[in-house]
């Protein structure tokens, strides 16, 4: 009987192609396109070079985080082949129409507030792209708490591959 960690194994070794004729797509960004495994977990496939090194960043800060930022990110289950399979989060912007509001506005803080604070690490440490990271987009709902579901885009990648 093959282990869910088998079928991420499977998954991670299988063709992209296939992967994207099999599994439900959920969406994409400028490097990745993201598809459902199941109601639990996405997998993450590069649509270049940028979302190639957009995974392995994710996949690094996943693995070295402290746990009190760990609390503000989606967990990666298995990385492998630059494919990442990730908990599945619902997106905030499934549940958040208006497009103008960033996390600041939706949790209505401001740069001093300890939202931002344990943010900052993050942002700095990682050079992670603070547009990013800000953006409703980036973020899901996962055991009701918000967590970050985009977080590769440094702005060593962004100034390289996406300007």
């Amino acid at each position: 009987m093959d282990t869910i960690k088998d079928e991420f194994i499977r998954l991670c070794e299988t063709d992209k192609y296939l992967i994207e004729s099999n599994l439900h797509f959920i969406g994409k960004g400028s490097g990745r396109k993201v598809y459902a495994i199941d109601e639990n977990y996405v997998i993450k496939v590069p649509r270049n070079t940028s979302g190639v090194l957009q995974n392995k960043v994710e996949n690094n800060i996943f693995n070295s985080a402290n746990e009190s930022l760990k609390e503000y990110l989606c967990p990666i289950e298995y990385y492998k082949n630059d494919i990442i399979i990730m908990k599945r989060a619902l997106p905030l912007n499934s549940i958040i129409t208006n497009r103008g509001l960033n996390m600041l506005q939706i949790l209505n803080t401001r740069k001093k507030s300890e939202f931002f604070k344990e943010m900052k690490p993050l942002l700095k440490y990682y050079d992670l792209l603070y547009e990013d990271i800000i953006a409703i987009s980036s973020w899901g709902i996962l055991n009701n708490k918000p967590v970050l579901i985009d977080y590769g885009c440094t702005n060593k990648i962004y100034d390289k591959y996406l300007v």
